[in-house]
């Protein structure tokens, strides 16, 4: 049976105590609420529970923000337990707004630590994730004007409860070096019209232990590749397809071989290479993004079932279910993942190769910490941003700051909201 983590209740300045023995909380969901509206009517109590403007993107970013913060706590990563909450800036933290969709604005925080985690941030990862499903839709249509190709490879091992998430990808990671560099790949190539690759990889959690595979979008040119007289006539993608279908077998084989060379296998079944459209190509990764976001992790912590049809979940769900729970075994699961998946990348392109469909590298921590052109619209201290960091104010602020008719009036707001946060924020002990 997993182990429960005692609650522990932290608010500015405080200490955690361990008085009760109640299931772990996590000091994001009732507390905070308590915070918001205890007491009676008051400057939070309008906006605690129903977001005055955005609908559901309100709701997901608060979702965001409470994951965030629990991993303040919890994260074996220092720079994940900076991000959001740590003053990078000596004037200070600034509410800033930007304008989003017509008649929408946007506000968020600047001069604040952003870890730049695709892999262990709630936030950091849907922004990040957002940045290269839309260099990937670039890419495909660039590719597409240029009259190219597309096939989606699929690469799997086995896997058993006795493994590491380190010994599982090192051997994917390695493996996938080894089969571009042999002689059936390199047929494969010269074959298929093969000019550039870009590699994703998933990794999901189950009754067998983790689970990672590759999905790697192969971009074809078919006046490189095999032709066939009688196939495809005035249409090239099908040609391309055809002829990267016609040389798969050897690459799948080869893949297997490599496996059990390093003391893996894989079922044959399981891999598989497959003709998509440019079109779908893109559905398919945004697909992969979407699945494996804190979004969809939490929207499926709300449902009746936390599991997939098969038991797997994603890391995202785990965070979530640890959230939801405090299940210490989620939290052990979660932290392995963190110094699994730290300093790995998730999207690989081929050398050069994103470079010559015109897209511009940009790392993922220069993604996180970017600004569209935002307004700073109001200077919090160093004590008001504590009081801010530790309560509802978090997003709260952020809400109001996107309804309200008169930004000029949030000083006022937030010094009346900040004051009854400190006199209602719960006490350890």
């Amino acid at each position: 049976m997993s182990a429960i983590i005692p609650a522990v209740t932290v608010g500015p300045g405080q200490g955690p105590s361990t008085a009760t023995k109640e299931p772990r909380a996590v000091a994001v969901g009732p507390a905070d609420e308590r915070t918001a509206g205890a007491g009676g009517a008051g400057p939070l109590d309008t906006y605690a529970n129903n977001p005055p403007g955005g609908g559901q993107r309100a709701e997901r970013r608060r979702s965001r923000l409470r994951a965030r913060r629990v991993l303040w706590r919890e994260s074996s990563l220092k720079r994940v337990r900076a991000c959001g909450r740590t003053a990078t800036d000596a004037q200070g933290v600034a509410l800033v707004v930007s304008e989003g969709a017509p008649g929408e604005r946007i506000a968020g925080y600047r001069g604040v630590a952003t870890c730049g985690s695709v892999w262990a941030c709630p936030r950091c990862s849907v922004v990040i994730a957002e940045r290269r499903a839309q260099e990937l839709r670039e890419g495909l249509s660039g590719w597409g004007r240029r009259g190219g190709a597309v096939v989606l490879l699929t690469l799997t091992m086995r896997h058993h409860r006795g493994q590491s998430l380190d010994e599982l990808w090192d051997g994917l990671a390695s493996t996938w070096s080894r089969l571009m560099a042999g002689r059936p790949w390199k047929a494969f190539k010269a074959a298929a019209g093969l000019v550039g690759t870009l590699r994703v990889v998933e990794v999901t959690h189950g009754a067998a232990g983790w689970h990672a595979h590759i999905h790697a979008l192969l971009f074809l040119d078919p006046a490189q590749g095999r032709r066939f007289a009688t196939v495809g006539g005035a249409d090239s993608e099908f040609e391309a397809h055809f002829a990267a279908i016609s040389a798969r077998v050897p690459v799948l084989a080869s893949w297997r071989n490599l496996l059990r060379g390093r003391g893996f296998d894989a079922v044959e079944a399981a891999q598989d290479m497959r003709p998509v459209s440019l079109s779908a190509a893109g559905t398919e990764l945004d697909r992969y993004f979407t699945k494996g976001s804190w979004d969809a992790a939490a929207e499926v912590t709300k449902g009746p079932s936390k599991r997939g049809s098969t038991g797997s979940r994603t890391p995202m769900q785990i965070l979530a279910d640890f959230v939801a729970t405090g299940d210490a075994d989620d939290l052990d699961l979660w932290r392995e993942w963190e110094a699994g998946s730290e300093r790995r990348r998730q999207m690989t392109w081929s050398r050069g190769f994103k470079r010559e469909l015109g897209l511009t590298d940009v790392s993922d921590e220069e993604v996180a910490a970017e600004h569209r052109g935002d307004e700073a619209v109001l200077m919090l201290s160093a004590l008001q941003w504590r009081v801010v960091r530790e309560s509802a104010l978090y997003w709260l602020l952020l809400e109001r700051a996107e309804a309200c008719d008169d930004l000029s009036e949030l000083g006022g707001w937030l010094d009346s909201a900040a004051e009854r946060a400190l006199v209602d924020r719960p006490r350890a002990g």
